[in-house]
């Protein structure tokens, strides 16, 4: 598959990408900002991403590559980005040490996005400044992976996101994944001043502090059901059912990686 779309907004640029187009869940925006670019897609879109970052590279416009988390759809092309155009990697100290091997990942992620080459990383500085003067500040938003970051642009409003939002509404859960540092990523980056955030799934969100707020909101007030329901005597199999509906194929396909038990799980843990 082609590139899907070019997206724009000012001095953000990307492309979509995805060997399957079947919802935001299978494709994936690779973003530059200045002489920047934030994340690199999947492995198996190399293709099109070479061809877009060579458009800026012949005008000698990308100087560093920032990686908001370890998983593949994220850095899958880090390696390739690093060989091929000596564009230095940078990442926090906990994905600094994630991306450098290789990591087993179920069987629908590889045949989504493929696997990521190990890439080795230069940790990133809380307050980043370009060649070209872009200032990003990097904040740790643990929750969705223990690695994550999003990126601020306090000067101008926006926000990279990560996966921090993907959609405001939330159906299943990752086992690794941590609610309670969901919320607390979620309400560091809403105390913050802008607008406008671009994410790697849903792509560019004008009103991005709203649908940040709704997906903070939708947890909380799931959680309250949940723990109602629980209040009332039911089971986690039972809450689960009423709620959400039994487990599906995508359950099955990840190998039980994302379930909708482990969402109800997780909101019973969350502090009240």
């Amino acid at each position: 598959m082609s590139i899907i779309e070019r997206v724009n907004h000012g001095l953000v640029s990307g492309i979509r990408v995805g060997r399957f187009n079947k919802g935001i869940n299978t494709t994936f925006i690779v973003y530059t900002y200045k002489d920047i670019i934030i994340d690199t897609g999947p492995i198996n879109q190399w293709k099109y991403v070479c061809a877009f970052i060579n458009e800026y590279v012949n005008k000698h416009e990308i100087n560093h590559l920032l990686l908001t988390h370890h998983h593949e759809d994220h850095s899958g092309n880090a390696q390739n980005i690093f060989s091929t155009y000596k564009i230095p990697v940078y990442s926090n100290s906990i994905c600094q040490q994630m991306v450098k091997q290789e990591y087993n990942i179920p069987i629908i992620q590889k045949i989504i996005w493929g696997t990521a080459k190990p890439v080795i990383t230069e940790t990133i500085t809380d307050n980043f400044e370009s060649k070209q003067g872009a200032k990003l500040r990097m904040l740790e938003t643990p929750g969705h992976t223990d690695d994550m970051s999003c990126f601020y642009d306090e000067q101008n409003g926006f926000l990279f996101t990560g996966d921090l939002y993907i959609a405001s509404k939330v159906r299943y859960f990752h086992k690794e994944e941590d609610l309670t540092k969901q919320v607390q990523s979620l309400n560091k980056v809403l105390s913050l001043d802008f607008e406008t955030a671009f994410c790697p799934h849903r792509g560019i969100m004008k009103n991005g502090k709203k649908d940040l707020t709704k997906k903070r909101d939708f947890i909380i007030s799931f959680a309250e059901q949940v723990k109602a329901l629980a209040k009332q005597g039911m089971s986690t199999k039972q809450i689960c059912k009423q709620l959400l509906g039994r487990e599906d194929l995508f359950t099955l396909l990840s190998s039980f990686t994302f379930t909708k038990k482990g969402l109800i799980e997780a909101c019973l843990k969350l502090p009240t």
